[in-house]
């Protein structure tokens, strides 16, 4: 691996070096103009360098070398400078070129005013060299190039170009170029190569004085063209007989034998060996048409999810309803009867002498007997009727036998019950699950109007700045969201900085994913207007180890906020875990997706199944900071209050709390908010302390409103003093505020 990039570094400072000795005229040093930069635009300070330094024994004069070495003094010191800053050249290179071409201006033969417009050139020239470096660096070919960096990429090959004819003659210059337009009709695949081949003509042309080129050129073009999507030595000989061809039929040369026969020969043979695998794993690589190609694929990806995420919300419907075709499997009391008596003849009767003379073997007695026994749980002798008794000679047997079926038939229902429970539960799930499903397949198949103008303009932006972007798409009217691929170190404080100037509102990062090829995705929307912040105060029941009381304040998603406070029947563990318990599974669930009415039904059948004596009382809320809303939900939770400058809100909830019974009937309820609100959030430990609603509302109107910290800690320290300082139950006081964002 070392060789190998050493040999890169040694062909890197080769081809360096022979650009720009071509550019090194007699009377203009153009070649400070690319190397300062490449040196800046970070093409390798110390390969250039060095390149750049002995490419100037072409002049063999001291001045010149003086020139050199003053130039490369500057360039590496801005390079530094401008390395520490984390900044980018500006219009104050032009100070830093006339200074550094100092010696050439003082020294270098010509007329003073002559060197001056010269030097003017190469200044023209650096900025020219900058945008080419940096659309090739910073883009690095994945993005489709601004019309004016391809045109600047086309200025430089050009002028390169012409100082090479006129260095070394048109031969040498038609290997390079011939090779360059192969290479581009392989990787392009598409008319887009004509520009190189026309570009490629520009400088023999005005070398020479001979617009025939361009006919040369352009015949070449199309020769390799034809053989695209072959392997690489029809194209390669295909252009060699279209040199030979002008050279042999038109006698367009001058001169042609075989050493002009080879200058056209050597590099198509070359390019023959370059097999279409590396122009595959090229164009793969993203580094051509990645953003002409970059919607359709999304587009097909989209719509491929999207029908597996429909496929999936089907298989979990049909799910559902198998389970609900299932339903209650249990045994029928009839069924269950007879079944008893059987068994129960069975055991107990088989070996009685008597059994053939007794009513038992007719079963009637014996079924009213079970079915008592159904009905009070087990029998008694006194049960059994006065026939029976008469003509069983040994009862007890019996009796004993019909009260261990009867106590296994009462396990059976329990356990029918709990797997009944268990169906209902899966079956909400799965319909909550499918209801998700149906709503993200929707969702990802959904296609956002895209602005491309915008698109274009932070393109040009990023790459002003420096920030190398992969790919940008503008999506939405109203609230626009910004999608950036980008390096996996990009700094993404910067780049959430760069959108909230560029868009003129304050801007978050939504959502993250890394991407093959050290590449990620970044989500950049606009805030919310409005944000919240929360205050909790509690204290635990007195002598009680923990707390029954919870609370969560999380963000759903970037817009929605849920507030929660959780309250386990009485105190300690078992109350805790029961709390802790019932706020984590609405938390996940909501998170997930899935709806209100679709969470609270699950969590409350979990509650049910896996506890016997508990409860847990709810109080949550889910606050809409887009669009300003904030719905209620409460479950046997007491009342709670929103406090904004129009006065004091309550609001109140009548319905049982989680685990009490399988149905749940939440009370529901929504109100608008606004900035400055705050709303409060209690658990009956605290409402209990106080006489009334209506007395709390006064203490609310003399207790401190801005801070939610201090209010919740106010509210404590109010409910206990009340308690004459003895908690007699959990006490938590939840407060959240609302203020509204404003841009910057």
């Amino acid at each position: 691996m070392k060789i190998k990039k050493l040999f890169f570094a040694i062909l890197s400072c080769l081809v360096q070096f022979f650009i720009y000795y071509c550019l090194n005229s007699a009377a203009l040093p153009l070649s400070c103009s690319l190397f300062t930069a490449m040196a800046l635009g970070g093409g390798g300070i110390i390969p250039s360098t060095a390149a750049f330094f002995v490419s100037f024994v072409r002049y063999g004069t001291l001045p010149m070398f003086f020139n050199a070495a003053l130039t490369a003094v500057i360039t590496v010191g801005l390079y530094a400078v401008y390395r520490k800053n984390d900044k980018k050249p500006g219009a104050e290179m032009i100070f830093f070129i006339f200074l550094s071409n100092a010696p050439y201006l003082a020294f270098h033969d010509g007329k003073i005013v002559d060197k001056l417009v010269y030097t003017a050139i190469i200044v023209v020239f650096y900025f020219v060299c900058q945008i080419a470096v940096g659309a090739v660096k910073y883009k690095n070919f994945i993005a489709t190039a601004k019309t004016y960096e391809s045109l600047a990429i086309a200025v430089c090959y050009a002028v390169c170009s012409y100082q090479t004819v006129r260095c070394f003659g048109f031969d040498l210059f038609k290997s390079i170029s011939f090779f360059i337009v192969l290479f581009a009709v392989s990787l392009y695949k598409s008319p887009t190569a004509l520009i190189v081949a026309c570009v490629s003509a520009l400088p023999p042309s005005l070398a020479q004085n001979n617009l025939g080129y361009f006919a040369l050129y352009v015949a070449a073009f199309f020769a390799a063209y034809l053989f695209k999507n072959g392997v690489s030595f029809f194209p390669a000989l295909a252009v060699t007989l279209v040199d030979a061809a002008f050279a042999y039929l038109i006698n367009f040369y001058p001169v042609y034998g075989y050493i002009e026969g080879l200058f056209a020969l050597i590099p198509c043979v070359l390019f023959s060996f370059i097999p279409a695998s590396v122009f595959d794993k090229i164009r793969n690589a993203g580094f051509v048409g990645r953003e002409r190609t970059a919607e359709l694929i999304l587009t097909r990806i989209k719509s491929a999810l999207s029908g597996k995420l429909y496929d999936l919300s089907q298989a979990f419907s049909e799910a559902e309803g198998a389970l609900a075709a299932l339903g209650a499997n249990g045994e029928q009391t009839d069924v269950a009867v007879k079944k008893i008596c059987r068994i129960a003849r069975e055991n107990a009767c088989q070996n009685c002498a008597n059994r053939d003379f007794c009513s038992v073997k007719d079963g009637e007695d014996l079924a009213k007997l079970v079915r008592l026994g159904l009905s009070k749980g087990r029998v008694t002798l006194v049960d059994l009727p006065k026939q029976t008794l008469d003509q069983c000679v040994n009862p007890n047997p019996l009796i004993f036998e019909v009260n261990r079926l009867i106590d296994a038939y009462s396990q059976n229902i329990e356990s029918a019950k709990k797997t009944e429970d268990v169906k209902k539960l899966l079956a909400i799930s799965f319909g909550g699950i499918k209801e998700r499903l149906s709503k993200l397949a929707y969702e990802v198949n959904l296609s956002m109007p895209r602005d491309q103008k915008t698109e274009s303009a932070i393109y040009e932006k990023l790459a002003q700045s420096g920030i190398r972007c992969f790919g940008v798409a503008v999506c939405g009217d109203e609230k626009k969201t910004y999608q950036l691929i980008v390096k996996n170190n990009a700094n993404e404080k910067a780049l959430s900085s760069f959108i909230e100037e560029f868009s003129g509102k304050r801007s978050q990062i939504v959502e993250k994913q890394p991407l093959a090829e050290g590449l990620k995705y970044l989500e950049i929307s606009p805030c919310p207007p409005l944000q919240v912040t929360f205050g909790v105060s509690s204290v635990k029941k007195n002598g009680s180890t923990y707390s029954g009381d919870s609370h969560s304040v999380i963000m759903l998603d970037e817009n929605r906020v849920l507030v929660a406070l959780s309250d386990g029947m009485g105190s300690g563990r078992s109350a805790m875990s029961t709390s802790v318990a019932s706020i984590g599974a609405i938390e996940g669930m909501l998170k997930a997706g899935l709806e209100t009415s679709v969470v609270l039904p699950i969590v409350n059948k979990i509650i049910s199944i896996c506890t016997e004596d508990n409860f847990s009382a709810m109080d949550m809320g889910v606050i809409d900071l887009k669009n300003g809303r904030c719905d209620f939900v409460k479950i046997g939770a007491p009342y709670g209050f929103i406090l904004s400058s129009e006065g004091i809100r309550l609001v109140e909830g009548s319905s049982l709390p989680i685990g009490i019974l399988s149905e749940l009937r939440p009370t529901t309820a929504y109100c608008g908010i606004r900035g400055g609100d705050m709303l409060v959030m209690l658990s009956d430990g605290v409402t209990d302390a106080f006489a009334s609603s209506s007395d709390f509302i006064e203490f609310l109107k003399t207790a401190p409103q801005k801070n939610p910290q201090t209010l919740a800690d106010s509210i404590i320290d109010r409910a206990l003093r009340l308690c004459s300082g003895v908690a007699a139950d959990d006490m938590t006081a939840l407060c959240v505020r609302l203020y509204e964002v404003k841009a910057d």
